[in-house]
């Protein structure tokens, strides 16, 4: 009997599938990657950047760019003299509106985030708006691809990274995308079994305060930690959260806790006054 012919071993069917399931990722975060991108140069090439304008006046407002001017106006500290009690006030936002576009301003977007918002956006303060704009649009791309590389979904399930609500996010400077990864990364940390004092821990205690500056997101999150068990992660967060807060109220102005909930609680079409313009681009 003649000898079978010696050859490279057929790779098993399972390495063949992994392999094509995993160059499906690549394509998929080769596509989020291509519309990041695309979509923040077309962004940066608007003149004036951040906002529409029609007769002299602002018409529509860049969620990021509004956004990051009032943050940068509340860390001036003059905003919430401006605005009389707080710099959650009407007010406020109008002269923030006025001090980030270099023009009168008749609308605004609403700051409908809590104070951990300024600590987040501070920094970008320090970056012209543009260059800003560009490091926020990286650092969400570079989050959905950990995403994407990380989630044990099937890649079929990836597609819906890939779609015009992405491109309206990147267009925006929203923060629904970076929400989204903080969010995956707890349930990362959740499945891995992190806990205790661990350096691991601590970093899911600080995605958890990231997350406050959108309070309804952060008491989710917060909920279905302590259900799992990781009442340590939550009171972390909550304790930096407390110090980190007190420390803005200087910045704040001494109304703001009521200013803010009365926000909160006529944040819609129906309640917001009509300066609020809604239409100029939704908070994500």
């Amino acid at each position: 009997m003649s000898a079978a012919p010696v050859g490279p071993a057929r790779r098993t069917p399972w390495r063949e599938v992994a392999s094509r399931r995993f160059t499906a990722r690549l394509l998929v975060l080769a596509g989020v990657i291509g519309l990041g991108l695309g979509t923040t140069v077309s962004a940066l090439r608007t003149e004036p950047f951040g906002v529409v304008v029609a007769a002299g006046r602002p018409e529509r407002l860049m969620d990021f760019a509004s956004h990051r001017g009032f943050a940068c106006a509340a860390w001036s500290g003059d905003l919430a003299h401006a605005g009389g009690a707080s710099i959650y006030t009407l007010d406020a936002h109008l002269k923030a509106t006025e001090r980030w576009t270099g023009l009168p301003a008749w609308i605004a977007l609403p700051f409908g985030y809590s104070p951990t918002m300024l600590w987040v956006l501070g920094p970008l303060c320090t970056l012209p708006a543009r260059w800003s704009y560009g490091a926020w649009s990286l650092a969400c791309v570079l989050a959905m691809g950990w995403m994407i590389l990380r989630a044990r979904v099937h890649w079929v399930a990836l597609l819906l990274l890939v779609t015009p609500l992405t491109v309206y996010a990147f267009a925006l400077g929203q923060t629904a995308l970076l929400t989204t990864a903080g969010l995956f990364f707890l349930m990362v940390r959740d499945a891995e079994g992190v806990g205790g004092r661990s350096p691991a821990s601590w970093r899911e205690s600080l995605v958890l305060w990231l997350l406050t500056a959108k309070p309804p997101i952060a008491a989710t999150a917060g909920l279905a930690l302590l259900v799992r068990g990781r009442g340590g992660s939550v009171a972390r967060a909550i304790g930096v959260t407390l110090v980190t807060t007190l420390a803005l109220t200087p910045w704040l102005g001494t109304g703001w806790a009521r200013d803010y909930l009365h926000l909160l609680g006529s944040y819609d079409r129906v309640g917001l006054p009509a300066a609020f313009a809604r239409d100029g681009g939704t908070q994500r």
